[in-house]
């Protein structure tokens, strides 16, 4: 190695080279230093916030929250108590229900004035069942059968339902008109005879407190009535149930009987073969409905199956049609919920297609198929009268006036029944005629609108229940 590198190796270094290496050996140092600085202080940050968490923590757990949990107990201990005593109060003592005394006087032309009763009454012992609204689109269930409980009594003054029979389309109305703080309503399908009978019967757990026809009483069962029950029997004419079947302006639809249009959208009709027989719709065409009509397609715009204008469509046209069968129309007192399904069931093929009611529905669809019909409720077809066809359903057209009139053969009447006597002992019934009857209910600006109803002309208004003056005969 060469000797001159070795010795100045061992060579002492100048002093600004020593002087620069200090230097930085204490800036090193220095920086060292400061971090160890900071790592201690944010132990200690750490320390002191965790102890001092701590201390807070003890003082809540050993002080603040017994204070708190004394008083919540304390809270809880005089609800408890309270409660205790409104129970046993409620159990020692009878509900009051509050009103004006019963009062119903009959004026010269028989009319009832009807006001609830202040009666006292032990709560009922048996718990009531919840009840299941009948809703746009729900189901009720057919004839003979106990329907819906509508409306929970649960924790109520009222020792049972008020019990309502009649057609579906009514019980939508009663379901409609119950006001809150009445009874349940207990809903029956019934036909118009059965219901009838049924209201003349004796007391007993299935005679109905109100009946909804679709026809009056005629005089031989308001005599029967009388032999059975020797009370009053009132009577009130509270609407009209109507479905118009149109199509648009320029369609070549021919008019329809209730039979034909019962042949096109029925879910099963008789089998030509064999009318005891019942199968499956297979009419796709007017000319299979009937030899005299063209090979259009049928095409059938309407309501939901499970809507009230789709009730009103089967108990009011397509009942027409099927009763024309007689081996359907038997059915109508030996099995009278087979004869409902048979008469009210729309089918659920392309035939048939629901729709939602609108202007913008006539314009579009209705307009851009001239083989199709729809079936409407009156008050969009009277709206919109200038963009439909006139009423294809044969026989006069539908007005207010053939409606009022019966002249139109696709709307009936609704009427009311009760008896003075359910009026006396049933709680809650008068109160919910009074509203079923009331203004808010049944008149053009009432609960009506968008159903299968037509109200009554304000010339008969107001509604009350009186005596029958006449009777069909």
């Amino acid at each position: 190695m060469n000797d001159d590198f070795l010795y100045r190796l061992r060579k002492e270094p100048s002093q600004a080279f020593a002087a620069r290496l200090k230097l930085r050996l204490k800036l090193q140092a220095s920086q060292s230093e400061r971090r160890r600085s900071i790592v201690r202080a944010l132990i200690l940050s750490f320390l002191v916030g965790g102890s001092a968490l701590a201390a807070t923590l003890w003082v809540v757990e050993g002080m603040g929250l017994r204070e708190m949990r004394a008083s919540m107990g304390q809270a809880k201990d005089s609800t408890i108590q309270a409660s205790g005593t409104t129970r046993q109060s409620a159990a020692d003592s009878p509900v009051h229900a509050t009103g004006s005394p019963f009062a119903r006087s009959l004026d010269s032309h028989g009319a009832a004035r009807i006001a609830d009763a202040s009666i006292t009454t032990q709560p009922p012992t048996q718990p009531a069942s919840n009840g299941v609204d009948i809703q746009e689109g729900a189901p009720i269930n057919g004839s003979g059968s106990r329907a819906e409980i509508v409306g929970s009594s649960r924790n109520s003054v009222f020792p049972r339902p008020l019990h309502v029979m009649g057609s579906a389309t009514a019980l939508q109305l009663a379901h409609t008109a119950q006001p809150k703080g009445l009874p349940a309503l207990q809903m029956d399908i019934e036909y118009d005879d059965e219901a009838f009978r049924r209201l003349c019967e004796r007391f007993g757990d299935d005679t109905p407190d109100v009946i909804v026809t679709t026809r009056r009483m005629t005089r031989e069962e308001l005599s029967r009535c009388k032999q059975m029950r020797d009370n009053a029997i009132l009577e009130a004419k509270i609407a009209y149930a109507a479905v118009v079947i149109a199509a648009a302006p320029t369609a070549s639809i021919p008019r329809l009987t209730p039979q034909h249009l019962y042949l096109a959208i029925a879910k099963q009709i008789p089998d030509r073969a064999n009318p005891e027989r019942f199968i499956p719709n297979p009419n796709l065409s007017w000319h299979q409905v009937h030899p005299g009509y063209e090979q259009r397609s049928i095409t059938v715009f309407g309501p939901a199956p499970d809507s009230s204008l789709a009730r009103a469509l089967g108990e009011v046209v397509m009942e027409q049609g099927c009763n024309t069968f007689p081996t359907i129309n038997a059915l109508k007192t030996v099995d009278p919920e087979r004869h409902r399904r048979l008469c009210h069931e729309i089918r659920d093929d392309s035939v048939y297609v629901p729709i939602a009611e609108s202007h913008v529905f006539i314009t579009q669809q209705l307009w851009a198929d001239p083989n199709a019909i729809a079936v409407l409720s009156f008050a969009l077809f009277h709206e919109c009268r200038e963009e439909l066809s006139s009423s294809l359903l044969t026989g006069e057209t539908a007005t207010r006036v053939t409606i009022g009139s019966g002249a139109y053969s696709g709307s009936t009447p609704l009427y009311v029944y009760s008896s003075e006597q359910r009026l006396k002992y049933a709680r809650g019934l008068s109160s919910f005629l009074d509203d079923l009857l009331s203004a808010r209910t049944i008149s053009p600006r009432g609960y009506f609108v968008g159903t299968a109803l037509v109200p009554l002309d304000e010339s008969q208004h107001p509604v009350r229940m009186q005596q029958p003056e006449q009777f069909e005969d």
